[in-house]
């Protein structure tokens, strides 16, 4: 890029007690490196990983109510309550 990109962080929570401005609390200023910053690329990507595993399980939840529904007639209530 050519440049660095500076992020300016405050919080009232860690840096002053309900909304009291103390002189010795200011703005902690980082590079989004040092902060651990990610782009939503990175974010979107991380969230498809893991939603992958529970796809999976929602798959097997339905092919199982369908075989249950087929063989016995019950609705997906009945296939987990075991009537």
């Amino acid at each position: 890029r050519g440049y660095t990109r500076y992020l300016t962080l405050y919080s009232i929570i860690h840096h002053g007690v309900k909304g009291v401005f103390d002189p010795d609390d200011v703005a902690v200023i980082v590079t989004a490196d040092e902060v651990g910053l990610v782009t939503i690329k990175q974010e979107i990507g991380d969230a498809a990983l893991l939603a992958i595993p529970g796809f999976f399980w929602v798959v097997v939840c339905y092919l199982f109510t369908n075989y249950y529904h087929e063989r016995y007639g019950g609705n997906f209530i009945d296939a987990f309550l075991g009537r």
